[in-house]
């Protein structure tokens, strides 16, 4: 029980020092984030076209064959 305790208390302390970290990288490349962040959502609006560009041209693959 005292080994889970310790373990817990380590990992939230690892938690918040991997948290910290990434606050300060978030601050230093939030500009990075909101481009990265806006790419995503372009990719997440094209990713159903690709998907369909991709079955289309399998299917004309299978067709070829």
């Amino acid at each position: 029980m005292r080994l889970k305790q310790m373990n817990l208390l380590e990992w939230m302390r690892r938690l918040l020092v991997i948290h910290s970290r990434n606050e300060m990288r978030f601050q230093s490349h939030r500009k990075l984030l909101e481009i990265s962040f806006q790419h995503w959502w372009v990719e997440l609006h094209l990713l159903p076209i690709l998907i369909y560009k991709q079955m289309r041209s399998i299917n004309l693959i299978l067709v070829v064959r």
